[in-house]
Order: structure tokens, then sequence, then C-alpha cells
């Protein structure tokens, strides 16, 4: 890629990984966010994420309160993919697609209150649109309460490959901070009839992201709650646990409330410790250990008729990342 660069404001071209994600400061949990827009690079740590040719401007003013971007992707470079391919292929969805032009703002209100927002437009796909408000009030300078906002819109764009379809999303984020190392945390969310919530070229910015589910799919309810347990403050730095369930239900496949889909539940564990600068030469080193299971219990459409459905999956992992800066 080639960068062209003027004070805070940058013009970048040719393969690309763009990234938008911006927060507050002083929260402490954001992992389910991780692109902060439906542009982004989907690094679930599978080797290789996801890549993009095109154009991006990205740039800051008013003393980094207020921050902008946008872009022209032409095809997009998939997963573990050795090949770009155009956006439609790429994303594993029907016909084909000449790009996809976006743009996206943020803006710092003050330090405690947030407001952001993007619009995707994805030839013979989709456009994608979504706001969203965060807002933090602070007891003092660890303990806090915060409440983020959204709204997430699709429709379809261009020769109907999706079929035509719109939707929206509702979504509701509550987290606390009422000691330094307990950060329980709450999200309720709400998806249109009318189709599942899209996100083919990153995780998007919605909450509703769980460590086995993702997306919302066409009529979902959902509700998740859990705890951040930050163990540094207890004196064993580095280690924190993250504990959640969520459930989702009243799901269907897209536009079409006769083709149920079961009930899906969620229990999952995150246990993560990161070397920190007392040790070292190791420091950087992040070492996670996830388990989690997912229940499906319920109706099911599949293959044309609708089946009863009682089954389980497990994910266990361990993964070791080490950053290290040369200097």
């Amino acid at each position: 890629f080639a960068r062209l660069r003027t004070g805070d404001h940058a013009l970048t071209g040719g393969r690309i990984a763009p990234q938008h994600g911006w927060s507050l400061d002083g929260v402490y949990r954001f992992y389910n966010r991780f692109d902060g827009a439906f542009t982004g690079r989907r690094d679930v740590r599978a080797m290789i994420p996801l890549a993009y040719e095109g154009a991006t401007v990205q740039g800051r003013f008013a003393s980094d309160t207020v921050r902008y971007y946008g872009g022209y992707l032409a095809r997009m470079k998939q997963i573990n993919d050795p090949d770009f391919e155009d956006l439609a292929a790429a994303g594993f969805l029907p016909g084909d697609s000449n790009g996809m032009a976006y743009a996206g703002g943020q803006r710092k209100i003050n330090p405690n209150m947030m407001l952001q927002g993007g619009y995707h437009a994805v030839d013979n796909l989709l456009n994608m649109s979504w706001i969203d408000f965060d807002y933090v009030y602070r007891f003092d300078k660890e303990r806090y309460v915060r409440l983020d906002m959204q709204y997430l819109y699709q429709n379809d764009n261009g020769d109907a490959n999706l079929g035509q379809f719109s939707m929206n999303n509702r979504a509701a984020y509550l987290e606390a901070r009422p000691t330094a190392w307990f950060i329980p945390y709450g999200i309720i969310g709400r998806n249109s009839d009318g189709a599942e919530l899209r996100s083919p070229y990153s995780l998007g910015p919605s909450y509703l992201v769980q460590r086995i589910g993702e997306n919302a799919k066409a009529g979902e309810k959902t509700w998740i709650l859990g705890s951040t347990f930050d163990f540094a403050t207890l004196g064993m730095r580095g280690l924190a646990f993250d504990v959640s369930y969520g459930e989702r239900t009243g799901r269907h496949n897209n536009g079409n409330v006769a083709q149920p889909l079961a009930d899906w539940k969620e229990l999952a564990t995150d246990l993560i410790f990161t070397f920190g600068k007392q040790y070292g030469w190791a420091e950087g080193i992040r070492m996670r250990a996830r388990w989690a299971r997912v229940w499906e219990d319920g109706n099911q459409f599949s293959n044309g008729v609708i089946t009863n459905i009682s089954q389980k999956q497990d994910d266990v992992r361990f993964d070791f990342q080490w950053r290290y800066v040369f200097k």
C-alpha cells in the first residue's frame, strides 16, 4: 500500500486493513466490538484476518474529539484465503459486486459522552447504516456506570442478489464498575422480522456478538448477562476472567416466520493473562484459555421440513500472542 499524510489526515490506497474502533477513555470492556464499523479485520485469531483492495481516508481534528473515515473497497480477501475476490464471492454472498463506498464519523462530545455512526453501500448487495450513543457516569477515577444504545439498519441494494428486504436492530448495553476488580454487564437486543443482521466485512459494531453466536437472526430477541473480573487490581497483575450467559429466542429465517430456528443459549468463559513490563523480555505476551457451550432447543426448519432439535456444541481453545515492539 501507499500512504499520503498531512498532519492528522491520511489517504491510504492498495491492499489495506481498515480499522475504525474508538471508545471513551477509562471503560474496561470492549471485546465484542472488535472493528467498530461494518468494515474491519474480523481478527478472530484465525491466522490471517480480512484484507481489502481499495482506498480509505481517515483523520481527526478539534483536539482529537472528532474523527472521520471513508473510502472505496473493490475486492476482499476472506480469512485464511490467499486470493482477493469481489465483495459478493469473498463475503459468501450470491451474485457479484463492483465494490463498496463507505463513510463514518465519531465525536466525543465530552470525556463521558460519545456519538458515532456510519453508512456502507455495497453494490448489488446491501446498504448498512448505524448510529450509536455512549454515556458514562463516573463516581470517581475507577468506579462508573456506562450505558450505550445503538440502532442498525440494512436494506437491499441493486440487482436483488439478496432479495428485497429491510431490517433494523436495536440494542442497549449496560456496564458498571462498582469496585476496581468487578465489572458486570448486561445486553438486550431486538431484531426485526425482515432479515438477519449481516456483517460479511467485519464483526460489525453490534454488541450482540458472543463467543460462538454472532449476528442476530430475523425476529430474534437477545439478552446477555456477564461479568469481567480484573484480578490485576487485587495484586495479580495481568490476570482477568470473563463469564457470560445469553439467550436468543423468537428466531426464524429471513422474512418467513413459518421457518423457525431453534432457541440459542450460550455460556462462555475466558481466562486471560498478559505479561507486563515487570516480566522483562516477556512483556507483551498474552495467553488465553476459553471454554464455551451452546445449547440449541426447539423447532428448526431445515431441508424443507420442521423438526424439533436438542443439541449442544462446545468451543475449547488456547491461544498465545506475543506483541513485540522493535525499538
